[in-house]
This record gives structure tokens, C-alpha cells and sequence, in this order.
């Protein structure tokens, strides 16, 4: 009984770690993007402002 209460507990261990290590990627996409977006924006904006 308790080999098969340690089995669920390893299992819910790898879960939670495969759902960090996607959570973290996610995370950095998002950061990746955001940064990009700001770098454009910025950009733009700097254009908007001083055309010549």
C-alpha cells in the first residue's frame, strides 16, 4: 500500500515539474514578445516624433 502511495506521489512530482518547465517557457515567449513589441513601439514612436 504504501509503494503504491509513493508511486502517485512520484508521478504528482514529475507533473508538477513538466508543468513548471512549461509554464517557463510560456513565460519566456511572452517576455520575448513583450520586449520585442517595446523595442518596435518604441522605435515607431521615436520615427513619429523625428521623421528626418
Amino acid at each position: 500500500m504504501a509503494a503504491i502511495h509513493r508511486e502517485a506521489i512520484q508521478k504528482q512530482i514529475q507533473q508538477d515539474w513538466a508543468n513548471r518547465e512549461y509554464i517557463e517557457v510560456i513565460t519566456g515567449s511572452i517576455k520575448k514578445i513583450t520586449d520585442f513589441l517595446n523595442s518596435f513601439g518604441n522605435l515607431s514612436h521615436s520615427k513619429f516624433l523625428f521623421p528626418f
